[in-house]
């Protein structure tokens, strides 16, 4: 079966409609996630609900990584939910992927394929501070390969302040 699905891989590599289509699937999937699934879940969960309750000097965690806590006013302003926040975190996150996927790769269903089956899809799921910033530091590469270093250095900062490991 693994191989079928190589090969319907190769056979459509870059038919925008199935890349998107796929795309699509997998952000649908992200979006419908239980709000407890995944690691740091509960903590984001709290902090965002102190944010909302207009207790945001009490969450002291963010402040070197003001990416989160600034999605988080915004949603809160606009009286969103977490499961609204948590999309528009998968959505950020999910983005840069598609952008490079689409600008870099000569098969784009493999690429897409191998962004899932080697745990990067999953670990947003988990570790989503995490996984923003590296979907800004492909950014960022993508950028460095094609000698555009100021974009690449732009992409860099937001990386770092999505989060402190980046």
């Amino acid at each position: 079966a693994y191989f079928l699905v190589l090969l319907f891989f190769i056979q459509y590599k870059n038919d925008k409609v199935i890349f998107y289509s796929a795309c699509a699937l997998l952000l649908l999937l992200l979006s419908v996630k239980n709000i407890n699934v995944g690691a740091d879940s509960v903590s984001y969960i709290r902090d965002f609900t102190a944010y909302s309750l207009g207790h945001a000097n009490e969450v002291t965690k963010y402040r070197t990584e003001p990416i989160w806590r600034w999605i988080a006013h915004l949603v809160v302003f606009f009286k969103g939910s977490y499961a609204s926040f948590q999309l528009i975190l998968f959505i950020i996150t999910f983005l840069p992927v598609i952008y490079v996927i689409q600008k870099n790769s000569k098969n784009y269903l493999l690429s897409v394929f191998f962004f899932y089956s080697f745990f990067y899809y999953l670990n947003t799921y988990c570790i989503v501070r995490q996984a923003m910033a590296i979907s800004f530091l492909l950014l960022c590469y993508s950028f460095i390969k094609d000698h555009k270093l100021l974009p690449a250095i732009l992409f860099f900062v937001i990386a770092v302040l999505c989060h402190n490991l980046a």
